[in-house]
């Protein structure tokens, strides 16, 4: 029966991606056992799923809950023991584990929730997969797995790879850039990612830019579509929701912008399949689909996750669900819900005190005043953030107009909807960041948004246009009003000046665009059908600046760019370093700018190229991303032993860094002429750019008279 299970399984969610991952780049070996990690994911969680639902819960719902529940099993296996066995060793075990709730249940129980949701379901996730892949052609030929550095590589994946080899060495996580400190930046999908980097072999960069966004994007969209499902019956909703969850972004923001699923940050795609499966159950249980028991256990494992992968959904998601418990209590006076939904917070604190309690620092930070003021002199001075504030509005306008359709007749998720929304609106007004990271808690709203409006579109088609079917030209016709209006939008990006440069123009022509298309789609002037078709402009706006301009954002490096760019070669260096050092093991840079001619400080601090490549920790890189803008004066005393020690090889510094850990130098050709080493250290791997030294043990003789 267990192979049987395991066959249903691979066959069910097997091929697809293994020819996905084919296209994409990997060679047949990764992408099979990429593809046993995927399909060991979907099987765990399925198997644990038994234990929680009903025989009458769907194949869909279960999908849903099972692919982020077995994602989290993967990775915390990975965390605990993975520093003692071999990563396909765990891979094994996590399925032996997921199977004994499932095979000590009765034959009829366990096979009911077990069954492979094919049909219209299986079409429209591969939908929601085909509008994804075009909303992310652009991310996917700018990282292409075979890049040699004239291909431009975004700093963020960097970042992010850096992060991925921190949590290889087991618990605790120590932050990449920041060496001694733990790590509280939502290092969960980095984890997963690490685990599945380990058992198929892949370069780190393959895993964080291939294998989990697939796995991200399929629990999102079997999540959106088992929403939309609950949320209504028409037929419509659930194609809605799969591309407008991929699609519908910042309408029109400049090229490849605001997607709603950005491949740039894997966290934010990791954390939305918990944040939708979060939601989804929500609803499970309000309409007796989900027992207080089960209900109560999907709370606490799916905001303890949720926190791990991406704070900012989690702290939205909680508040929906604290509106909508409120809001039950106070219209129906009934307290029996409130206990089981305060289980969330159990796990959203369990999440924080592991994931966020302490560690290294970062720049977020309460100022509502601040906020406040800044942007009402961005308003009156006619600042260069007002469009882009104007059309962020926009991009959270279109989608809930819609949704009112649907929101007016249900209050239920009228407080839920706008306990996000507040929520999200609220902190990203009162909370600051100098990289923007407040942006994150209206984007975790707009996701709610989208599914729900996805819901109110399907209303409005279903009962404005007449019952019979709408002829293919008129479909054809609107999405051809759409796509020319968005197209307009998008050249005028390469306008810098005039009419056409214009944030009002840009506005203009997206409304004008979307009442024609509503018109021309529903045969007859309505509000409703100018809201669904500005939900069409914005989706149709992100798709279009994908793709028309994919190709323009790959840049040759100048000889210029050579000094602030991320280089193939230091990769190919880096993975030597880490075949030969020891998991533990730290290392100090002379490089601190983004720009080498710079110096620190007074420079652009957003450089981790070391940590990155190697997979291992640096005693202090990257600083604005490890400390925030303002370090204290440890940190500033890390910098400078680092400089000395990398830099200019002074024995004193070399004898300290030995021993706080420090077993590498990572020496940047760019910064400066490398110092004689002497007995102190070797050189072990060098090409043009980077050299690598290894101290010698000699140094901790050096430290221990020093401390003398």
């Amino acid at each position: 029966m267990l192979k049987n299970l395991a066959l249903r399984g691979f066959m069910a969610s097997g091929p697809i991606p293994f020819a996905l991952l084919i296209i994409l780049g990997l060679s047949p070996t990764q992408a099979l056992w990429a593809t046993l990690v995927l399909s060991g994911a979907a099987l765990s969680g399925l198997s644990l799923t038994t234990a929680l639902l009903e025989p009458r819960v769907g194949p869909l719902e279960s999908l849903a809950l099972a692919i982020p529940l077995g994602a989290l099993l993967q990775a915390l296996s990975f965390l605990v023991i993975g520093p003692a066995f071999d990563a396909r060793l765990i891979l094994v075990m996590t399925l032996v584990i997921s199977f004994m709730p499932w095979l000590s249940q009765t034959r009829r129980y366990r096979l009911g929730p077990l069954r492979v949701p094919w049909g219209v379901s299986i079409r429209m996730i591969a939908l929601g997969t085909v509008t994804a892949g075009i909303g992310a052609l652009s991310f996917l030929l700018r990282h292409r797995l075979n890049w040699s550095g004239p291909l431009d590589i975004n700093d963020d994946i960097v970042y992010h790879e850096a992060l991925m080899g921190a949590t290889q060495s087991g618990w605790p996580v120590h932050s990449p850039l920041l060496g001694q400190e733990p790590l509280s930046y939502h290092w969960l999908p980095h984890l997963w990612a690490a685990f599945a980097d380990s058992v198929a072999n892949l370069p780190p960069f393959a895993s964080i830019t291939r294998v989990l966004p697939l796995l991200a994007i399929s629990g999102v969209l079997v999540a959106a579509v088992a929403w939309a499902k609950r949320l209504s019956p028409h037929r419509c909703a659930a194609p809605a929701a799969v591309v407008g969850i991929t699609t519908v972004g910042v309408i029109a923001k400049g090229p490849q912008i605001g997607q709603p699923l950005p491949l740039e940050s894997p966290s934010e795609v990791f954390g939305a399949m918990f944040m939708l499966v979060i939601c989804l159950a929500v609803w499970m249980f309000r309409q007796g689909d989900l027992s207080r028991l089960a209900y109560a256990i999907v709370l606490l494992v799916g905001f303890f996750g949720l926190t791990g992968a991406k704070l900012s959904q989690a702290v939205v998601t909680l508040c929906a669900i604290g509106a909508l418990a409120l809001g039950s209590h106070v219209r129906e006076l009934r307290h029996r819900d409130l206990g089981v939904h305060s289980v969330g917070l159990v796990g959203f604190s369990l999440g924080f005190i592991v994931f966020h309690f302490r560690g290294d620092r970062h720049d977020l930070s309460i100022h509502p005043l601040e906020s406040l003021t800044t942007g009402l002199k961005a308003v009156f001075n006619l600042s260069p953030s007002v469009p882009s504030a104007l059309l962020t509005v926009a991009a959270i306008v279109a989608p809930l107009l819609i949704s009112l359709r649907v929101l007016r007749r249900n209050s239920d998720l009228r407080v839920f909807v706008l306990g996000a929304v507040g929520s999200g609106t609220f902190l990203a007004l009162t909370i600051t960041s100098p990289g923007g990271s407040e942006g994150w808690f209206l984007a975790a709203a707009l996701k709610i948004v989208i599914v729900v409006a996805a819901v109110g579109l399907a209303s409005v088609i279903d009962d404005l246009r007449p019952r019979n079917v709408v002829p293919l030209w008129r479909a054809v016709l609107s999405a051809l009003i759409g796509l020319g209006c968005t197209m307009m939008v998008t050249v005028s990006y390469f306008f810098d000046v005039g009419l056409p440069s214009t944030t009002a123009l840009r506005l203009v022509t997206l409304l004008t665009g979307a009442s024609l298309a509503g018109l021309v789609f529903l045969r007859r002037p309505s509000w409703w059908g100018v809201t669904a078709g500005l939900f069409l402009v914005a989706s149709l706006s992100t798709v279009l600046d994908s793709s028309i301009l994919a190709a323009g954002n790959i840049r040759l490096e100048s000889e210029e760019h050579t000094f602030d760019a991320v280089r193939s070669e230091a990769f190919v260096i880096g993975a030597e370093l880490h075949d030969a050092s020891a998991p533990n093991d730290l290392l100090v840079t002379n490089r601190f700018c983004r720009d080498a001619r710079e110096t620190w400080p007074g420079c652009n601090t957003k450089w981790f190229e070391a940590s990155a490549a190697s997979g291992r920790r640096s005693l202090i890189e990257g600083i604005d991303y490890a400390v925030g803008t303002s370090p204290p004066r440890e940190i500033l005393r890390l910098v400078e032993l680092s400089e000395r020690a990398a830099g200019t090889a002074d024995p004193v510094a070399l004898s300290e860094v030995y021993e706080l850990g420090v077993r590498w130098i990572w020496f940047d050709r760019l910064i400066s002429q490398q110092p004689d080493w002497g007995q102190f250290g070797n050189v072990r791997f060098s090409n043009d750019l980077i050299v690598i030294i290894e101290l010698s043990p000699t140094l901790a003789t050096a430290a221990q008279r020093r401390g003398e």
